[in-house]
């Protein structure tokens, strides 16, 4: 049986991850110090970012060994890491192939996911997330778990942080059972047209009152932009074809979203990094807010 060095390993070379970072001096031209580093990769010498004195890196490996630590305390089963900007930022899934749920009313399966992300390029925090992937639709939503430790800065305390985060992890557990009972609820909870034009509201930031329709039934509007519009048009499709056999509850409608981001938003050879880092995905979590709010 390999050890755990030699799993880790093994998954660092298969997710392309087998580098670390190391903070370097930036210099003007005449040699003097600026006060600032550059996150530089060891491998390919490329550098990743800029940040201060106290940056603390988090090291590629040190996130796969805190996986594997997840793994066994909770029973997640460790999928490949992934690696996007050249290594500006990176992420691991572990998914709970043991806990799927079965929706048969609305024909979907779920399957829970614990998802770590962590930054080279001073963006963002090293963050833990629990999420749900529809695996009959491959939608994905992802929200962060609802601790404040779980969202831990670059600073030299962060490891001590993270040790407490996992210390029993028992917030996994509670916001769990705490997504399958909102699951449960937006299938019984029917929609009205007020819903999905609070849904289209939230996610694109308009004002649908501004928006009219001409005769062929294309959105018009002088105030709003023709880039929002078509936005609004692709998401109402998106949310109409997850309705048309999930149902008209707020289930089928949060699918709409999910749909949208996973298949069509922003560009195609960034949609993966926009779901795990950027604005696809807080829109999906936008979205999972909206719709948690229907259920009152």
């Amino acid at each position: 049986m390999k050890s755990v060095e030699e799993q880790i390993f093994e998954t660092l070379e298969n997710g392309g991850l087998n580098w670390k970072v190391t903070k370097e001096n930036l210099l003007l031209p005449d040699g003097t110090e600026t006060g600032f580093f550059g996150a530089v990769r060891s491998d390919n010498r490329s550098c990743l970012g800029t940040c201060t004195k106290q940056y603390e890196v988090f090291q590629n490996s040190e996130m796969i060994e805190l996986a594997y630590k997840l793994s066994e305390e909770t029973g997640y089963k460790m999928k490949n890491p992934n690696c996007y900007a050249d290594g500006k930022r990176v992420s691991v899934d572990l998914k709970g192939s043991d806990k799927l749920l079965e929706y048969k009313e609305v024909g979907d399966v779920v399957e829970k996911n614990i998802r770590i992300t962590n930054t080279h390029d001073g963006t963002g925090s090293l963050r833990l997330a629990l999420g749900s992937l529809v695996l009959s639709c491959t939608n994905g939503q992802t929200r962060w778990i609802a601790d404040k430790k779980t969202s831990i800065r670059h600073t030299t305390n962060m490891r001590k942080m993270l040790d407490d985060a996992l210390r029993g992890f028992e917030v996994v557990k509670s916001e769990e059972k705490k997504m399958e009972n909102e699951i449960d609820l937006m299938i019984e909870k029917e929609i009205r047209k007020e819903d999905i034009r609070q849904m289209i509201e939230g996610i694109v930031e308009v004002d649908m009152s501004l928006i009219g329709k001409d005769v062929e039934g294309n959105y018009t509007s002088k105030e709003v932009s023709t880039r929002k519009l078509n936005k609004i048009k692709s998401i109402e499709e998106s949310i109409i074809e997850e309705c048309s056999y999930k149902g008209l509850n707020v289930w089928g409608l949060l699918n709409g979203i999910t749909h949208y981001t996973t298949h069509k938003g922003g560009r195609n050879e960034t949609r993966e990094d926009s779901k795990v880092f950027g604005g696809l995905m807080r829109s999906d979590k936008k979205a999972y807010d909206l719709a948690v709010g229907m259920l009152v």
